[in-house]
């Protein structure tokens, strides 16, 4: 049926008006993608910065570099700031795109010390906001003592300086609660004074923690400024603006820092994986400690207060091997980059060789020795010694030197030919090497501790692995207990 001269006429209309409802749709399409890109181009401006810091970190501040190397870098639009669990370091995509340099390098350097002093590990059902508080309160003046840049924005609190991060929320919990009595200075002279991450380890200072509780209701007129630092890193800076007085806004733009719990430590988390968390940072902690010369630099409060945590020191077979890379002569070269940061866009010098003058090997062969942990030791250092065109000479002693081998790499597998079996006495050694000629880059003493007859000192480094752990620490040398 022909169209009438009204439809006719409305025709052009009605498809004038689809053609615009396309354009518009058309042009919704371009701004989300606009969008989209400029949050895309934010992301990646956010992602460099970030590891630029961290890149400033490795070489200016090697243990806290350490550290955070281990972690995921993760943009997180939905936290303030940044955040860490001990294996994610997230952060705020604008934030991270806003802040100086200076000033990002010390957030991250922030959040590496938290787990340093595992309070990713001891929170154990505490208040998680005041928790957060109290590790801010407890980290940041280690940090400023450190060197660190501390900005404005970030909570310093003087009263709590040299107090434990328990102590501090002992405190922080009874101003909260309007309970009397107590204070800083009361909180110290009860002794509880030295932050650490391991004298507490997980189950805290006094052993039992207290379970989770909510943050009590404040009636009129006693909402102080307590209240509002317990709120604080809870409360979105999109919120901020509402607040009376712009309270509540100065609070929302404080540096937050947040530290979570492990991804370990779940609501009913098992022994064993909270065993592993511990050893996960015990190893990440050590290894940062050992990982430069900077780390020594560090100011001896918080060297205290990281090394005190560390339990149990390295497994013995990191410890070995630390133990000759470090006295090997190694060249670097920034022409290869170490390829084992490539994936994180990080671009380290890389060992170009490595050069180790002669190692020695001190077998104690009294009849307390395992023959079975004796052939595991070996294996393990054979291996190490595959990465050295090196030779390594042994010396069997009991009571006095029973015999010498020397060996190359081309001569593995290595097979050791234990000799004697009486009493113990060190002091042979040492004269045994110089009439060899040998003069070693270092020597490894394989023993049980079952003696106390010690030569002087020499003149090169020596390491103590040991089936036990001595009754005195030996007068000289690092000591490694072995477990096998």
């Amino acid at each position: 049926m022909p169209a009438s001269r009204d439809e006719r006429q409305q025709a052009p209309v009605a498809s004038s008006a689809s053609s615009g409802s396309s354009a518009s749709v058309a042009g919704c399409g371009g701004e989300a993608a606009r969008a989209a890109g400029a949050e895309g181009d934010l992301a990646r401006e956010a992602l460099r910065r970030m590891r630029r810091a961290r890149s400033e970190l490795v070489l200016a501040q090697p243990f806290f570099g350490s550290l955070l190397l281990r972690l995921e870098l993760k943009a997180d639009p939905a936290c303030r700031d940044v955040w860490t669990d001990g294996r994610t370091l997230g952060f705020n995509p604008v934030y991270a795109a806003s802040q100086e340099e200076g000033h990002l390098a010390s957030a991250q350097a922030h959040e590496a010390l938290h787990l340093a002093l595992k309070h990713n590990l001891r929170r154990q059902g505490r208040d998680e906001r005041l928790w957060n508080q109290a590790c801010d309160a407890a980290v940041n003046h280690l940090l400023r003592e450190a060197g660190f840049a501390i900005p404005s924005s970030w909570r310093v609190d003087d009263e709590y300086a040299g107090m434990s991060v328990d102590a501090v929320y002992e405190e922080m919990k009874r101003l909260q609660e309007g309970r009397p009595h107590g204070g800083a200075r009361d909180a110290k002279a009860r002794g509880k004074t030295l932050e650490s991450s391991g004298a507490l380890g997980l189950g805290g200072e006094e052993g039992v923690l207290a379970p989770a509780q909510s943050k009590p209701e404040a009636t009129s007129g006693e909402a102080g400024e307590e209240d509002v630092e317990a709120s604080s890193k809870a409360v979105p800076q999109k919120a901020s603006a509402d607040a009376p007085n712009g309270r509540r806004s100065a609070e929302a733009s404080r540096f937050a820092g947040e530290v979570r719990d492990h991804p370990l430590l779940l609501e009913k988390a098992s022994q064993d994986a909270r065993r592993r968390a511990e050893r996960e940072a015990d190893i990440a902690i050590s290894l940062s400690l050992q990982s430069a010369p900077g780390a020594a630099g560090l100011p001896q409060g918080l060297r205290r207060a990281v090394e005190g945590g560390v339990r149990p020191k390295l497994d013995w077979r990191e410890a070995l091997r630390r133990f000759i890379e470090d006295v090997s002569d190694a060249d670097y070269t920034w022409t290869v980059p170490n390829r084992r940061y490539l994936w994180q866009e990080l671009y380290l010098p890389s060992r170009r060789e490595q050069k180790l003058a002669g190692i020695a090997l001190a077998v104690d062969c009294s009849g307390s020795i395992d023959a079975a942990t004796l052939a595991v030791f070996c294996e393990e250092l054979a291996g190490i010694l595959d990465h050295f065109d090196t030779e390594l000479w042994v010396v069997y002693h009991d009571a006095w030197v029973a015999g010498h081998e020397r060996f190359t790499r081309i001569d593995r597998p290595l097979k050791l030919s234990p000799r004697g079996g009486g009493g113990t006495d060190y002091r042979p050694v040492p004269p045994e090497l110089e009439r060899l000629g040998v003069h070693p880059a270092c020597l490894v003493w394989f023993t049980d501790f079952e003696c106390d007859a010690f030569p002087e000192e020499p003149d090169y480094p020596v390491l103590w692995c040991a089936t036990r752990r001595p009754d005195a620490p030996p007068p000289f040398g690092e000591v490694v207990l072995l477990s096998i």
